[in-house]
Formats: C-alpha cells, sequence, structure tokens
C-alpha cells in the first residue's frame, strides 16, 4: 500500500550562477570578455577592423564598413570573432544602408562551418554561444546604392562576465527557504499524472508532459528575455519525476546552470496526517 499521499515541492533554477550555485562552482579560469572584432579581408588577408563591447544585456551595435567593402575579393562579406575571454552570445547581424537593409545569403561558423543563417540573420531570441568563436556573414548588395550611403554593419549581441554575473536563482512558488507551515509551495497528489519520464535532459513528445503543476512569466535581470517558466511533475510506482521547461534561458552557460526540486512529503496513518513536515 502506498504511504506518500501527498507531495509539496519547491522549484528552483538559475540561468545565471547566483548565491545559492557559488558555493558548488569551482574557482574561475576564464577572464572578463573583450569585445567582438570584426574584420573584413584585403590583398594581404583577414584584418582587424574594429572591436565592439557589450554589456550583460543584448544590445545592437553599429559600425561604419563603407571602407573596407567590397572586399579583395570584390565580396560584401565580414567576420565577427570573440576570443576566450569572458562568454558571449549574438543574436543577429544584419546589414544595410540608410533605409535599405541587404539580405545575407551566407552565415556559418568559420572552424565547424554550421550553418547560422536561420540563427542569425533576424533578431529573434533565438541566440547562439559565440564563446572562442570566428562567424562569417555574407551579403548581397544590389547594384550601386552603397555608394551614396554608408555601409551599417548591425551586430546584436551581449557580453558576460562569469566572475561578475548579476542576480540569483529563480524561486516557484516564491522561495528558497526550507519549508514550514507558513511558506507556500506547490502540492502534487501521488497518482495525479502518472507515468514515467526518460531522463536525459530532454524534453520530447515521448515524456507525455501532461498539464504543467504550475507556469509562471519569468523577468529575469540577467540579460536574459522574459519568458514563462513550466513545471512538470509525474510518478509511477517507484519514482517521483520532475521536468523543468526554463523558456527564458536561451544561452548556454555550462555549469553556472542548474536546478533544484526540493520535495517535502506528508504521510497519513489512518485518516489523521502526521506532522510535521517531512523529508
Amino acid at each position: 500500500m502506498k504511504r506518500i499521499a501527498f507531495v509539496s515541492l519547491i522549484v528552483a533554477c538559475a540561468i545565471a550562477m547566483g548565491y545559492q550555485a557559488a558555493a558548488s562552482v569551482a574557482p574561475r579560469t576564464i577572464m572578463p570578455p573583450q569585445g567582438f572584432t570584426v574584420l573584413t579581408k584585403d590583398d594581404s588577408g583577414w584584418v582587424a577592423r574594429a572591436t565592439i563591447n557589450y554589456g550583460f544585456e543584448f544590445q545592437n551595435r553599429s559600425i561604419d564598413v563603407s571602407s573596407y567593402l567590397p572586399d579583395a575579393d570584390g565580396e560584401y562579406k565580414i567576420r565577427i570573432k570573440h576570443g576566450p575571454e569572458g562568454m558571449a552570445n549574438l543574436d543577429s547581424v544584419t546589414f544595410g544602408a540608410g533605409d535599405a537593409n541587404y539580405d545575407a545569403h551566407a552565415i556559418f561558423d568559420v572552424a565547424s562551418n554550421e550553418d547560422l543563417l536561420n540563427k542569425l540573420r533576424a533578431s529573434d531570441s533565438d541566440v547562439i554561444n559565440a564563446h572562442s568563436s570566428t562567424i562569417e556573414a555574407r551579403f548581397v548588395v544590389p547594384g550601386t546604392k552603397h555608394t551614396r550611403t554608408p555601409l551599417r554593419l548591425s551586430i546584436r549581441g551581449r557580453e558576460e562576465d562569469p566572475n561578475d554575473i548579476p542576480g540569483g536563482p529563480c524561486a516557484y512558488p516564491s522561495t528558497l527557504h526550507p519549508i514550514d507551515e507558513h511558506v507556500a509551495s506547490l502540492t502534487y497528489r501521488m497518482g495525479q499524472n502518472e507515468g514515467s519520464l526518460i531522463v536525459d535532459g530532454k524534453l520530447s513528445r515521448n515524456d507525455q508532459l501532461g498539464q504543467p503543476l504550475f507556469e509562471s512569466f519569468t523577468e529575469p535581470i540577467s540579460g536574459h528575455p522574459d519568458g514563462y517558466t513550466y513545471g512538470y511533475v509525474k510518478n509511477d510506482d517507484h519514482f517521483l519525476y520532475g521536468a523543468i521547461d526554463f523558456t527564458p534561458d536561451n544561452t548556454f552557460d555550462g555549469l553556472e546552470d542548474f536546478g533544484a526540486l526540493l520535495i517535502y512529503t506528508r504521510r497519513r496513518a489512518g485518516s489523521a496526517f502526521r506532522s510535521p513536515w517531512a523529508t
């Protein structure tokens, strides 16, 4: 006979290091970010033309590249390089002159040749990890319109110093402190959503998550976009499963990301619940 009738849960997750994660993360070896370097090609090869720096919030930065394009090959192409210092993300790389915008026909990672056109052709918060990467973008510029107006390269990105990431973990419903009779929590009744999950770190249709136990609109202060967080709980005869879909987390931060599911159980003998809460 199953003796655990209810469980109470607090969910915590972070999209960057916060005060709860600091004690468990190894000391940093990554230096503060040094910006993105913009390169164009001349007869001697690829030449650095400018450095663009960003904060941890996504920002649009533009530079005039009229003096460098078309390049030595007669093409409109640029490279954007980020070094090993700090963490970095790119949302879009666009090109234009005045009110005209010129379409990119190719954007790719120089080292891996990964196609990034759909990721970076427009700003949509579907970002890439640009740390230690060199990205090449090629554009189509029709006719000679560029001769009348300066050519504008616009890059939407962000940089992050691993030693100084603002904020702390997000908690649902509202707290990370030990539970007591006065702290809000989420309640799940065993058998409420029966079934198992494939514990592989990925959410898929095969998991048949059902309705979320909670959904909450999250507004991070770490430079990530606003979005909803969904929490799912299931159980079978042996295990209690939890899954979090943390939609604001659109960057890869390695060990700086974490999630925790704090579970408090309540048992009963006969018809009376035993007190206090048991873990």
